[in-house]
């Protein structure tokens, strides 16, 4: 994609809005001058920036654009895979989450509803976001194994138990080490909606279903609405997820068969 073509005049008139939020680290102004924003990351984030009344964000940003190239980027020693930092349009809503300024953008008091594709980005970035004293929904997307290094991530998961008011999570083609979704679970005070949905991609799952199934008991047993897209083979996984009975809040469920009865299940009724 081709960067906007602007007259001087409006560049300079953005570049002075620019160094009028006084950015950390702003580089953005050189950016702009220089045409270096092909994606429109750039310009998206900005505008963010000057909509202090805004509820809901979705940021599925291009992870190959130049603008994120600049960015710092960190290699998970587990993997050698190389882990992007967050987007321009990210960084202030993390820094309202830890309650701290972002020059003088500001704190996103009204945001309730977020959505990232988190190609290349540590979950653990992410956390402060949770902690956002108006989100509600937060809809992650693409996040896979190799992003989400456990023994040595980039950064330390920073929402502390129980204190995010977010109550309803959507995990969309999502992988995750057992520990990273104990995190998530655990940093929410009443979660009423789980979605997920597990990508299929031939690779071997690190948890059972089982697990899954104690972690919300334990840290979401007042779950109401629960749904599952497991998207590998049955056959190979025989995975089961079992009685959902203790969840006496739960009114919406949405999976397949085999999670809840297992595969071994449906073969010997289907042999009687």
């Amino acid at each position: 994609m081709k960067p906007r073509a602007r007259s001087s005049q409006t560049t300079q008139m953005i570049c002075s809005k620019i160094e009028t939020l006084d950015i950390p680290k702003g580089e953005y102004t050189a950016l702009f001058r220089k045409g270096e924003d092909a994606s429109g990351a750039l310009e998206s984030a900005l505008i963010l920036y000057l909509t202090p009344n805004i509820e809901v964000v979705a940021l599925n940003d291009c992870p190959g654009a130049r603008v994120e190239q600049r960015s710092p980027e960190i290699i998970l020693p587990e993997t050698g895979y190389v882990q992007r930092q967050p987007q321009a349009a990210l960084l202030p809503i993390i820094y309202a989450g830890r309650g701290i300024p972002y020059g003088r953008v500001h704190q996103f008091t009204r945001l309730r509803r977020l959505s990232i594709q988190m190609k290349g980005i540590h979950i653990n970035f992410l956390s402060p976001i949770l902690q956002l004293d108006s989100l509600q929904e937060v809809i992650l997307s693409h996040h896979d194994y190799h992003d989400s290094s456990i023994s040595d991530p980039p950064c330390t998961w920073e929402c502390p138990p129980k204190t995010s008011k977010v109550h309803k999570i959507r995990l969309e083609y999502f992988e995750c080490h057992l520990e990273l979704l104990e995190n998530i679970l655990g940093s929410c005070q009443a979660l009423t909606s789980l979605a997920w949905t597990v990508p299929c991609n031939g690779r071997v799952i690190q948890w059972q279903w089982s697990e899954v199934k104690a972690l919300l008991q334990t840290l979401q047993p007042g779950l109401q609405a629960l749904e599952i897209n497991e998207c590998r083979n049955y056959e190979k996984e025989h995975a089961r997820l079992g009685s959902l009975q203790e969840f006496t809040s739960l009114w919406y469920l949405a999976m397949p068969l085999e999670l809840l009865i297992g595969m071994h299940s449906l073969h010997r009724s289907a042999s009687r």
